[in-house]
């Protein structure tokens, strides 16, 4: 295996569906592990079919394993056929590692980090959202009874 391309302070991401695809591809290509001996690999501090599917998929997308060599690990780690292991290889190319992206610690920083700019316009929607609307002619009424006043008779 060849040695990270990722450049330093850098990382890949995924969409947030990118699990339940990878666990699709898994299951309709008959790769699956029961929760029992799951729980028993974790317990033995052995690596779970999903635990190698995710590594598997995180090496290619940083270019630690190749597009090329994809179906010959796949087939190596999960025991499959090269056709089969072609087959999961194309699966995964086209749904997942298609979705990958790199990003620097800068920019996830700036993803995660709201601006001045977006604090002052969250906090004029939450006073928007807040503030009760009257219709032109209206007056505002609170249920909340007045104790300064008289009641009208």
């Amino acid at each position: 295996m060849a040695t990270s391309n990722l450049k330093k302070n850098t990382r890949i991401v995924f969409p947030g569906n990118t699990r339940s695809i990878i666990l699709e591809i898994m299951e309709s290509n008959g790769i699956k592990e029961n929760e029992e001996d799951a729980l028993k690999k974790i317990l033995q501090g052995e690596t779970t079919k999903k635990g190698k599917m995710a590594e598997v998929i995180k090496k290619t997308a940083s270019k630690e394993i190749s597009i090329k060599d994809l179906p010959s690990t796949l087939a190596k780690n999960f025991d499959l056929s090269a056709e089969k292991a072609k087959k999961i290889a194309k699966e995964l190319e086209e749904k997942v590692l298609i979705l990958s992206k790199e990003i620097t610690e800068e920019e996830e920083i700036e993803q995660k980090t709201p601006t001045e700019k977006d604090e002052k316009l969250s906090d004029l929607e939450n006073k928007i959202n807040n503030t009760p609307t009257v219709s032109s002619g209206e007056t505002k009424r609170s249920d909340k009874k007045d104790t300064y006043r008289e009641p009208v008779e």
